[in-house]
């Protein structure tokens, strides 16, 4: 009987720690319906601005060592999936001589859970800033998205990377939808 306590006890105990996570980050932009056609070239760069590159604790009884970060280049993804896009516009990319510049900024990207040993909700959001410079003139934009999840357990990797992708794909989604976006780009 104390047997079947002790082990039950290690079971749940062991149950509410938590391993650190490393998710990939893969965006997959979903451009406005009525996208413009542009000519033209840009440059595209992306630069986090964060202060820490930790998304957030995954929780559990050892909140403080399960942290969740990025495994790949923030910057590196973001930036090819935005010249895909801007490329699909019409425009070309042209890093040395480009008519505009295209910089992408990461405000936020944060991963929240309850305190307590066990994880029941997840709460993401991600925030961007877009300066773009065409000539003498200046487009600034920010763009946020939240998403909050019910769940019955802590997430595993595959989960918390596609809950991460989601959040981070809605903030570049409703960027490169921006009807004023679009229309500072189409302006000659």
């Amino acid at each position: 009987m104390r047997l079947s306590i002790l082990i039950l006890l290690s079971l749940l105990a062991g149950g509410c720690a938590l391993s650190p996570q490393q998710v990939n980050l893969n965006p997959e932009i979903t451009p406005a319906k009525e996208a413009p056609y542009l000519r033209g070239s840009v440059a595209v760069t992306v630069f986090d601005g964060r202060n820490n590159k930790v998304l957030g604790s995954r929780g559990g009884a050892y909140a403080n060592s399960s942290k969740l970060t990025l495994a790949n280049d923030f910057n590196e993804s973001i930036s090819r999936e935005a010249e895909r896009v801007l490329q699909s516009f019409g425009l070309e990319i042209d890093n040395q001589n480009p008519l505009l510049t295209f910089n992408i900024f990461l405000e936020e990207l944060n991963y929240r859970v309850p305190d307590g040993s066990y994880v029941t909700q997840v709460d993401l959001d991600a925030g961007l800033r877009v300066e773009i410079i065409k000539g003498n003139r200046t487009y600034r934009g920010q763009y946020q998205a939240q998403s909050q999840h019910r769940v019955v357990s802590a997430p595993d990797e595959e989960k918390n990377e596609m809950l991460i992708n989601e959040v981070v794909n809605s903030a570049l989604s409703r960027m490169l939808s921006d009807r004023s976006l679009l229309d500072f780009l189409s302006t000659p």
